[in-house]
């Protein structure tokens, strides 16, 4: 539908919208409920912070927005192609909205092709150290043993 596609008009709006009730109508009242369910799930995850989890999970997953429309473009998407990456992006919004966006899927390391040596005493204070300082820790979580 364009983005300015009134639902509500007394026009193709509400005809559309008629036809689809129509549709759901027909259906048994358990597939109905599970419908119903489905897309209040779906309206409920419309929003930006999502939008955000899914630019994090997704190119990870493989999964190319190129050209998506919007939140809900790509939650369809994901729901009918990926659900497991649908239910993972459902799940990083909650932990964004938690802590405030601090957490590794924000971060993306360069691949050189070598394995990390973090068995290496310095190699692994250097991660450390690294780490605390790009999440701004407080002091007291900056101790080794917290991580």
């Amino acid at each position: 539908m364009p983005v300015d596609f009134d639902w509500n008009s007394a026009g193709r709006g509400k005809a559309f919208v008629a036809d689809l009730n129509a549709v759901i109508d027909e259906l048994p009242d358990r597939l109905q409920d599970r419908l119903k369910a489905e897309l209040d799930h779906l309206a409920s995850l419309s929003n930006d912070a999502v939008m955000i989890s899914a630019e994090q999970v997704c190119p990870v997953m493989g999964i190319d927005l190129e050209g998506s429309e919007g939140v809900q473009d790509v939650l369809l998407m994901l729901a009918l192609d990926h659900p497991q990456a649908f239910e993972r992006v459902a799940v990083q919004a909650s932990l964004n909205r938690r802590t405030g966006g601090r957490n590794w899927s924000a971060f993306q390391f360069d691949d050189d092709g070598t394995a990390w040596a973090l068995e290496d005493d310095a190699a692994r204070a250097a991660f450390v150290g690294e780490a605390i300082e790009i999440l701004n820790l407080p002091a007291h979580r900056k101790r080794e043993a917290d991580w």
